[in-house]
């Protein structure tokens, strides 16, 4: 598409929209928590963000709790600092301003994103980690550096999930292992380029926002300014249902909200099944598992299907004892979803599991 996206506007609009969606909601609200967080607007892309936003913020706060005093490293240390972010996790609130500016951030995000996704993935290239500090166009990054940053960001990238996914594919099969942020840039503007036409319809994405707010192509690009007209497939981004190409896909459907939690992508405790033993009971499974394994679950093991993973929680926590339960997750949902039973994500379910019905 031609024309300069006006990043001042893009921000004026984000700013003004989660001001009239945040005081709706604090009308009648004194807090929010993840929960409303995770379904607080129909555009889903928006409410990835801002978990997104809060799980940087996690790691800020995590990178807080190091000292050099103590030795972090040690397994009780490091297991109770699991349980206690698992606990933390499952208790966000958020006031009226502070979740005001996690949502500003979120929309800009969304919108940049939609309508110049070179803007967007040149920004994150960009964006330093905590452990580079501030970066030039000639710093060196580590292959593996990359990839864990495009990895983590495909958990919450929705809307043009091709690029980000074609960048990881790309930066793995190259030989080298140093890249400099240049020479990334480049390689996102080749995948851009190549799936020009495969990208998400920014105008879809506009009307969208429109009807939560009027949002004007012309006042975002210039008076003169139309997209370009071209064949866009919807890209493999979960925002809608699978349909045939003849289908035409409705903005409810390829937008529609979904239940997704918080802090997807912190670590699930990594106890052995001998470790286990020595954890403490847990009482029903629906309340112990923290919000971020829930995700963790839920993407791995029930092929992102939400209500299955819930119904499936719901039955194993009505067992009567261990082998019920273990009968009907072997029987059923290992079988439905095809799960491989040495895979470490199988593993940590069983273990739960087990901890749910040690004493039973």
């Amino acid at each position: 598409m031609q024309g300069k996206l006006n990043i001042s506007e893009i921000e004026k609009y984000a700013s003004d929209l989660s001001n009239k969606l945040a005081g709706n909601y604090f009308h009648e609200n004194e807090f929010i928590g993840a929960k409303q967080i995770t379904d607080f607007c129909n555009i889903r892309q928006v409410n990835l963000f801002m978990l997104k936003i809060l799980f940087n913020k996690w790691q800020d706060e995590t990178a807080k709790l190091q000292s050099p005093w103590f030795d972090y490293q040690h397994v009780e240390v490091k297991d109770a600092l699991q349980q206690f972010l698992n606990i933390l996790s499952r208790h966000i609130s958020l006031q009226k301003d502070v979740f005001q500016e996690l949502l500003t951030e979120a929309i800009k995000d969304t919108l940049i994103l939609a309508l110049s996704p070179h803007i967007y993935f040149h920004n994150v290239i960009a964006t330093p980690s905590p452990a580079r500090g501030k970066q030039s166009p000639d710093t060196n990054q580590d292959r593996n550096d990359i990839l864990k940053q495009l990895k983590q960001l495909t958990k919450y990238i929705k809307i043009n999930k091709i690029l980000v996914s074609d960048l990881m594919a790309r930066i793995e099969s190259e030989q080298e292992t140093i890249f400099t942020i240049e020479t990334t840039k480049k390689i996102f503007d080749e995948i851009l380029h190549e799936h020009k036409n495969q990208l998400d319809d920014p105008e879809s994405i506009i009307e969208v926002f429109s009807e939560l707010s009027p949002l004007s192509i012309q006042k975002l690009f210039g008076r003169n300014f139309s997209f370009s007209k071209g064949v866009r497939s919807p890209s493999d981004s979960g925002l809608g249902d699978s349909v045939d190409q003849a289908e035409t896909i409705s903005l409810n459907k390829r937008y529609r909200k979904e239940q997704l939690s918080l802090n997807d992508s912190l670590k699930p405790s990594q106890t052995t099944l001998h470790q286990s033993h020595a954890l403490k009971a847990i009482v029903t499974l629906s309340k112990a598992i923290a919000l971020n394994q829930r995700h963790f679950f839920i993407n791995e093991l029930f092929n992102s299907e939400y209500s299955a993973y819930d119904q499936a929680i719901e039955k194993i926590d009505l067992c009567k004892n261990y082998n019920e339960a273990i009968s009907l997750v072997t029987e059923n949902y290992a079988v439905q979803y095809n799960w491989n039973m040495d895979k470490k994500p199988v593993g940590e379910f069983l273990e739960l599991i087990e901890r749910r019905f040690q004493s039973a």
